[in-house]
């Protein structure tokens, strides 16, 4: 199945009222070829001013804004981010965000890995899930953390990933797999020590493992490799941009009874939580994105980002201590001005 080139995100189908599900494509960006044209990827090669467009615009149409997002390096770390730690938290290495705090997005980037979103009453995390991570039981240690806020997972969603019929493994990567998860469920045998995983029949149930119903599980019926509209690095042999999910950008807006409301910049978002998946975007750590920003185009472009976010001040700080440039305005809403 296919995704119309006149549409930069979709929609989970089966969510419930209060949970909103967005995932980016291809579709409606900036970037030339190869990485055409939302790419959310900063370090696939592509122009860094053009992502930063790229984002600039998705942030935008989707109305999300502060996205907290990690140097993925397919483990099993989850780590917790609240407001006042998010700095910190920024381009950590980990594969998985989660948090208690209204109104703080989460993010994960995948290209062909599985973007996993889990939902419960009080808490929300954003899971990045290659096999490895899967393996090592990234699942199991967010179900600790919800235990640990006397919360429980009530809903997933296993977005867009590479599908069993594209995703070809050796019987050497079998044998690592975790028996716990019943993986003979996610393999077909082709001959020769070749098999076809299925990723997303993995995740499931890692999931159903942990507790969750099989009925609040939804699954998207999209491939990134098969499904025009979506990046691919195995497709594209590497040389590729990356989705916001935010491999697609994908926001889950939950409503949470037992948390304060907050008042935010746009109403509408208050007292939800976003949760951002990305399967186009590498953002890389933080310093090599400050190695990337070294001229005041970058700057101008990134104004209203680092106004919005709350690692912007650090980033700020940093390039005034670097010399970077020099401000002539600053304004909230108003983009930084190079000179």
């Amino acid at each position: 199945m296919d995704i119309s080139q006149t549409q930069s995100y979709i929609t989970a189908e089966s969510a419930p009222n209060d949970i909103e599900i967005k995932t980016s494509t291809r579709y409606g960006g900036f970037s030339a070829a190869p990485y055409d044209s939302l790419n959310m990827g900063y370090f696939t090669g592509d122009d860094v001013t053009t992502v930063i467009k790229n984002y600039y615009y998705y942030q935008n149409i989707t109305k999300t804004y502060n996205i907290v997002t990690l140097n993925q390096v397919h483990g099993d770390t989850v780590l917790e981010v609240n407001k006042e730690n998010a700095a910190d938290i920024m381009f950590s290495k980990a594969d998985g965000l989660f948090t208690y705090e209204n109104n703080l997005p989460l993010g994960v980037i995948t290209a062909d890995c599985l973007p996993v979103m889990i939902a419960g009453r009080k808490c929300i995390s954003s899971l990045h899930c290659g096999w490895r991570s899967l393996n090592a039981g990234i699942i199991d240690n967010v179900f600790k953390l919800f235990k640990k806020y006397d919360d429980m997972p009530i809903y997933a969603y296993i977005g867009a990933g590479i599908c069993e019929k594209c995703y070809e493994v050796r019987d050497d990567l079998v044998q690592q797999l975790n028996p716990a998860y019943n993986p003979e469920q996610a393999l077909t045998e082709k001959g020769q020590g070749q098999y076809l995983l299925n990723m997303k029949k993995l995740a499931s149930n890692a999931l159903t493992y942990n507790g969750l119903s099989i009925d609040n599980i939804e699954i998207s019926k999209f491939s990134s490799c098969c499904s025009k509209g979506f990046y691919s690095y195995r497709l594209e042999n590497g040389k590729t941009g990356q989705e916001q999910f935010d491999d697609n950008l994908f926001k889950l807006k939950l409503q949470v009874e037992t948390i304060e409301k907050e008042e935010t910049e746009n109403k509408e978002n208050t007292g939800k939580h976003y949760a951002i998946s990305d399967l186009h975007g590498h953002y890389g750590t933080y310093t090599e994105i400050m190695k990337r920003l070294t001229s005041k185009d970058h700057l101008y472009i990134l104004g209203d980002v680092i106004d919005r976010t709350p690692y912007g001040i650090k980033i700020l700080l940093d390039i005034i201590r670097r010399q970077l440039l020099w401000i002539s305005d600053f304004f909230y809403s108003t983009p930084l001005v190079g000179i």
